[in-house]
């Protein structure tokens, strides 16, 4: 068998990144298990591993499960980058998913001029390594444009 050329393969870096990402997801799912607090779905979905049930759909969700750990690396990431911002923005909130990241920050009445810094900071982070084929989607909005965020969205809270 022929070993594949470096070039077709991650970083080590990025390989790291998924690795801490899945430990940090698994870790907290055995804590969620011991206490009795981990969701229903998961717990159907370990049952099914622990009994060697490893069919198409089995992989498909440990394969999404995964991709939720690099999505939340994303969106921590894309937020370190914002916090400066943080005195200028009334409300923040997210949607991550196994494909992208949606991200909603609504800016202070009189600070519209830091959209295009918030766009830019998109950008940088949608270049990054650690994003991988995942795309963070952000849309600013004003204070006084008054829109609703949609319900699928998480709250950030964020610390003044």
């Amino acid at each position: 068998m022929e070993a594949t050329p470096k070039a077709k393969i991650a970083t080590n870096d990025a390989i790291q990144g998924l690795l801490e990402s899945a430990i940090q997801g698994l870790t907290a799912d055995k804590l969620m298990f011991e206490t009795g607090t981990l969701e229903e779905r998961r717990l159907a979905f370990y049952d099914a591993l622990s009994k060697g049930q490893m069919d198409r759909h089995t992989l498909s969700k440990l394969y999404q499960h995964g991709k939720f750990g690099i999505g939340m690396q994303v969106l921590a990431d894309f937020l370190a980058r914002v916090a400066v911002y943080i005195p200028s923005i009334s409300l923040m909130a997210a949607e991550v998913s196994s494909e992208s990241v949606l991200v909603w920050i609504e800016v202070k009445a009189g600070k519209a001029d830091i959209s295009d810094d918030l766009y830019g900071i998109e950008y940088e982070v949608n270049g990054a390594d650690s994003a991988g084929d995942f795309v963070l989607d952000l849309l600013v909005s004003k204070a006084e444009e008054n829109l609703t965020v949609p319900a699928h969205y998480s709250n950030i809270p964020i610390s003044r």
